[in-house]
């Protein structure tokens, strides 16, 4: 009984963190389990990772130690490297502090630039949820929206035990949503991708482009607010229920009614553009990843129609025609018949033959 509870103990800290992450120098510890992580002189701990729309570099990464999601002068800060990789050191007092203990303290990443898409500027923000036991992480698109949604259901007194139930819960749904490796949500999509499965890459790109189309309909054109109002859509709704019914049940919290016909005439547009690019990028390489990123970004402009606060458009919405067939479920990604289990019910989550460790940092 008690190697049965300890193995429940390492299942439910591997699916908190996704040993997901890269180096940006030095060892690379996304191979190694928690317990052989290690601190430096025994007084400072560091996290290492990617910042991943595609890789961003020149990001500001900081752990918002107080909460206020701002940088603060005492915060840990770095700025990312030219792929995307950070190092942040944490000092041994603030690895003590409770709120890092119990998990409530997130990584920021602001700005940048993407390398995938011509160092085109990222004007959002990306973050991660941190355990204290993990020190590699990577920092995407859906590790915004785990985050998110997990803000979303934080108290003051959850301990770690009940922030990794809540954990555990959001990146089920997600998987379900999604039709994806709930072991693999806080992996590097790009590695993913290159490695032969794309469709974490797939997803993540669904989700920032639908991001930065409801980010219109915010106050201030932010895309943290926006998704917020997607985290709180998935809190409240069914797994069952497809992406883009999500987006449009977002609009309920706080976001600008006027425009979302046009908001989802677009989404529905980029979940169905994003699937169909990828059904002819079949094999992922640096080169291909490059012209796929372009494609969406020139497709976008081209087609979506453009949000007014009276609710007019300035341009043609896109046709049907432009979402493939293959490409019913409004999920973000094209469907493939779903194996035994990638949602974490009862069963051990299968890993790619990519991937023998779980980790893709």
């Amino acid at each position: 009984m008690r190697s049965f509870s300890l193995f429940l103990g390492i299942f439910a800290l591997l699916i908190f963190s996704g040993c997901g992450g890269g180096s940006s120098g030095g060892d690379d510890n996304s191979n190694k389990s928690p317990e052989q992580i290690q601190t430096t002189d025994g007084a400072t701990k560091i996290i290492n990772g990617k910042v991943v729309d595609g890789e961003l570099k020149d990001a500001t990464v900081f752990l918002d130690v107080n909460g206020n999601g701002k940088l603060d002068s005492d915060e840990p800060n770095t700025k990312s490297g030219a792929d995307g990789s950070f190092n942040l050191t944490i000092s041994k007092e603030l690895s003590s502090n409770t709120s890092y203990l119990d998990s409530k303290i997130f990584l920021i990443s602001d700005g940048g630039f993407d390398i995938r898409n011509g160092d085109k500027k990222f004007k959002g923000r990306l973050k991660s949820n941190l355990h204290p036991n993990v020190t590699t992480v990577n920092v995407t698109p859906v590790t915004t929206l785990i985050s998110e949604m997990l803000k979303a259901q934080m108290k003051d007194g959850d301990t770690l035990k009940m922030v990794e139930s809540n954990l555990f819960d959001i990146k089920r749904q997600i998987a379900l949503v999604f039709d994806l490796d709930i072991a693999h949500l806080n992996d590097n999509p790009v590695k993913s991708a290159l490695l032969g499965d794309s469709k974490l890459l797939q997803v993540s790109l669904t989700i920032q482009k639908s991001i930065e189309q409801l980010a219109v309909a915010t106050d201030d054109k932010s895309e943290e607010k926006a998704y917020m109002a997607l985290a709180k859509s998935f809190n409240q709704n069914s797994s069952t229920k497809k992406f883009t019914t999500l987006v449009e049940d977002s609009f309920t919290f706080g976001l600008n009614n006027s425009l979302k016909n046009e908001i989802l005439t677009n989404v529905n547009y980029i979940v169905g553009n994003i699937s169909s690019l990828f059904l002819k990028y079949t094999t992922i390489t640096d080169e291909s990843l490059s012209i796929l990123s372009s494609e969406i970004e020139t497709n976008i402009s081209q087609n979506a129609v453009t949000p007014m606060v009276n609710g007019g458009q300035t341009s043609t919405p896109p046709s049907n025609s432009n979402i493939p067939s293959s490409d019913k479920t409004g999920n973000g990604q094209t469907p493939t018949t779903p194996s035994s289990d990638k949602t974490g019910n009862g069963q051990t989550p299968t890993t790619p033959s990519s991937d023998k460790t779980g980790n893709r940092e």
